[in-house]
């Protein structure tokens, strides 16, 4: 029936609800004598998510926000 959804847990924390994730990755590539393919890569984030039941309950909020910042070093060798 369409009355009824599929799979339905009473848990409020399992409610449904989106998140996206944006971000910018500044990626510098080079080399070091016996290394080759270096990347230094360094990314800011902007997180956030739909309006959501768990989120308003424990922190009286509709939703999420954050800012995060990366910074990874590859290397092949």
């Amino acid at each position: 029936s369409d009355l009824y959804d599929e799979y339905f847990a009473s848990d409020y924390r399992m409610s449904a609800f989106d998140s996206y994730m944006l971000g910018v990755p500044l990626i510098y590539k080079f080399s070091i004598e016996g290394f080759d393919d270096i990347k230094l890569t360094a990314s800011v984030d902007y997180y956030w998510t739909s309006n959501n039941d768990y989120v308003k309950n424990w922190y009286n909020e509709d939703n999420i926000k954050a800012v995060s910042t990366t910074i990874m070093f590859d290397y092949q060798f």
